[in-house]
C-alpha cells in the first residue's frame, strides 16, 4: 500500500547549495533523498513545502514523500543518526493527494541582523552584520506599510517568472535585544528573495536613507522602480509552515 509520509525538518543552510536538489552540488534535498532511499530501500522522492537558498536555514520547513515500506513512523528518526546538519521531526501520515508545497496556507520567516560595532567570525553565517546606528522605530513604521495585501514585484528577483507578484503580508514583527534586530515575518505566500530584499529595504529605512513614504510607493508604483539590494542569505530562517485545518 502506497503511504504519503509528512516530515518537519531543520538544517544549517551554511552546509548545503540550497533546499533543491542540484547535480554535483550537496543539497537538503539530495540528501534527504539519498538516506531516506538507503533506508527504506526504494528510490525516494520529496516535495517541500518552500524552497531555500545556498546559505539559507531552516527550522520548521517540511516535506512529504511517498513509499510502500512499512516502517513505522519512529523508526523514520534513525535519520538523525547519519546526519549532523540535517534533523528531521514529527513524521505523520497524511492524506495521498497532500502535498507539502500546495497545501501551505502561510509561512513565517525570521532574519537577524546583528547591529553592534563589531561581530564574531563564527556568526557570519547565522546573521548579517550591520554596524551602523538604525532607527528602530522608522523601522516599524515602515515594516506596518509592508502588512498587508500589495503588489511586491520591486520586492523580487525576477518577477517575471509569476502569473502574479501580488502577496498578502500578515504581520511583520520587529524585536529588539542583545545587540540584535530580529524580523518575524509571515505571509500566505512568498516570492523569489522577497524576505531578504523586504529585510534590506527596511534597513536602508532604519540608516535613514529611504523613508517610510518611499516604502510605500515602492508598493504603490511597483513597475517604477527596481530593488533596492537584498540581505545575505545567511540570517534568514523559514520558522514554520501552517498548513491549516486540513492536518
Amino acid at each position: 500500500m502506497m503511504r504519503n509520509i509528512l516530515c518537519k525538518v531543520e538544517y544549517d543552510g551554511s552546509r548545503f547549495f540550497g533546499s533543491q536538489k542540484q547535480p554535483d552540488y550537496p543539497t537538503v534535498q539530495g540528501s534527504i533523498e539519498y538516506t531516506l532511499s538507503k533506508m527504506l530501500g526504494e528510490k525516494i522522492k520529496t516535495t517541500f513545502s518552500s524552497r531555500t537558498d545556498k546559505g539559507v536555514h531552516a527550522v520548521g520547513q517540511y516535506f512529504n514523500f511517498k513509499t510502500t515500506n512499512s516502517i513505522p513512523l519512529d523508526r523514520l528518526l534513525k535519520f538523525n543518526s547519519r546526519k549532523t546538519h540535517i534533523k528531521i521531526s514529527e513524521p505523520r501520515e497524511v492524506p495521498e493527494d497532500f502535498s507539502s508545497r500546495f497545501w501551505a496556507k502561510k509561512k513565517t520567516y525570521l532574519y537577524i541582523v546583528k547591529n553592534t560595532p563589531r561581530m564574531r567570525t563564527v556568526d557570519f553565517d547565522y546573521c548579517w552584520h550591520v554596524p551602523e546606528s538604525l532607527n528602530v522605530e522608522k523601522i516599524r513604521e515602515a515594516a506596518k506599510v509592508m502588512t498587508g495585501k500589495h503588489n511586491f514585484r520591486c520586492f523580487c528577483k525576477d518577477p517575471n517568472r509569476y502569473d502574479s507578484t501580488v502577496r498578502i503580508i500578515e504581520k511583520i514583527k520587529v524585536v529588539t535585544g542583545t545587540g540584535n534586530i530580529m524580523f518575524l515575518i509571515t505571509g500566505n505566500s512568498f516570492l523569489y528573495n522577497m524576505v531578504r530584499i523586504m529585510v534590506y529595504s527596511l534597513i536602508e529605512v532604519g540608516k535613514e536613507k529611504k523613508s517610510t513614504d518611499f516604502i510605500e510607493s515602492m508598493l504603490l508604483y511597483c513597475d517604477q522602480f527596481q530593488p533596492l539590494g537584498k540581505a545575505l542569505p545567511g540570517g534568514l530562517y523559514l520558522m514554520d509552515v501552517d498548513f491549516g485545518t486540513v492536518l
